[in-house]
C-alpha cells in the first residue's frame, strides 16, 4: 500500500490486536480494517471501536493467513488449516479443502470472479476452486502446459 502524505499508524495490544505476528491486513469499503494476526484470530478496527474472531467464535482455525471482501461486502477469511471461512454477522460457514484431513497449509490468496467463483492459493497445494461447497483442484485449460524448466521468455509464452 502506497502512503501518499508519508504518515502511517500503529496498531498494538493496547488499542486491542489480538496477537504481535500480523498475517494478514484489508480495509474493507466500510472503512474498517481487519488485522489478522498469528494464532490470535481477526480483528475489526472501526470507528475506535474493535471486534475480535476467534476460533470457535466463530472462525473454524486461530490463524487467519487471507482476507477477502465480495462486492456485497462478505468477508472471506482463509486460514492455516487450509479452510476457507465466510463470515457473515456473528455466524461463520466453513469450507475446508479434503475434509477431514489434518493439514497445516496456509490459504495464501483469495479471488473471486464476477460471477462469484472462488479461486484459493493454498501453500504447496496449488490453485484451488471452492464449487459446489468443496474446495476442489482447479481444472487447467487443455492448452495449459508447464514450461520447461530453464526456459527462456519467449519459449514460456509458446507453451501456453
Amino acid at each position: 500500500m502506497r502512503l501518499t502524505d508519508r504518515r502511517g499508524y500503529s496498531l498494538s495490544s493496547e488499542d486491542g490486536l489480538g496477537g504481535t505476528l500480523v498475517s494478514a491486513v484489508r480495509q474493507t469499503r466500510d472503512g474498517a480494517i481487519w488485522v489478522a494476526s498469528w494464532g490470535g484470530g481477526v480483528d475489526r478496527f472501526q470507528n475506535g471501536a474493535v471486534q475480535h474472531y476467534t476460533a470457535g467464535a466463530p472462525l473454524s482455525h486461530e490463524t487467519v493467513t487471507a482476507i477477502y471482501e465480495t462486492p456485497d461486502g462478505t468477508m472471506w477469511l482463509g486460514t492455516r488449516g487450509s479452510s476457507l471461512d465466510r463470515l457473515e454477522g456473528k455466524k461463520a460457514t466453513t469450507f475446508v479443502y479434503q475434509s477431514g484431513v489434518a493439514t497445516s497449509r496456509p490459504v495464501t490468496a483469495i479471488y473471486a470472479d464476477p460471477a462469484g467463483e472462488f479461486l484459493l492459493g493454498i501453500s504447496k497445494r496449488g490453485l484451488l476452486e471452492l464449487r459446489g461447497g468443496a474446495i476442489d483442484p482447479s481444472p487447467r485449460p487443455p492448452h495449459w502446459r508447464p514450461k520447461p524448466f530453464g526456459a527462456s521468455p519467449a519459449s514460456a509464452m509458446d507453451a501456453c
